[in-house]
Parts: structure tokens; sequence; C-alpha cells
């Protein structure tokens, strides 16, 4: 989030991709897309998870990988 010292927290801001965007009682509401879409967080399920360690190398990271992507690619233009 680009500010200048203490109007970023009381005032202007330029929010951007990949901030997370919190109510004025602090609770969670979303991560933004891009500049001007904001992704609401209603539940938090994960679509896929990876876990780390010895075992790592016998999941199938690529296929996980490619189907998120898909999801993705079916967003409209503007949240990619």
């Amino acid at each position: 989030m680009d500010h200048n010292s203490l109007k970023g927290l009381f005032g202007k801001f330029n929010p951007s991709s990949g901030d997370l965007v919190f109510s004025k009682t602090g609770t969670l509401l979303g991560v933004m897309a891009n500049n001007n879409y904001c992704v609401l967080i209603r539940g938090f399920t994960p679509a896929a998870t990876f876990r780390f360690g010895p075992d790592g190398r016998h999941q199938p990271t690529a296929q996980t990988l490619s189907a998120l992507y898909a999801v993705l690619a079916e967003m409209p233009y503007k949240l990619q």
C-alpha cells in the first residue's frame, strides 16, 4: 500500500493487488484483486493444499496448479 507516513492510516491510501481489506472495526473483509476490485471473503475453505517435507515429491503439484490456473482464467478479465 502506498501512503505517506500517517496519512495512510487515517485518510488517503492507494490499494493494490494483494492488499488485505479490513472494516473500521478490524474485521477482515477480503483481498484486493487489483486497484479497483476487492474479493470478499465470506468463508475460507482452501481450494488446494501442499505438504512440505519428504513427502512433497509425491504430490500432484503440477496438476493442482494447472487446475487453479484454469479457475483463475475463467474469472472476468478485470479480476485476473
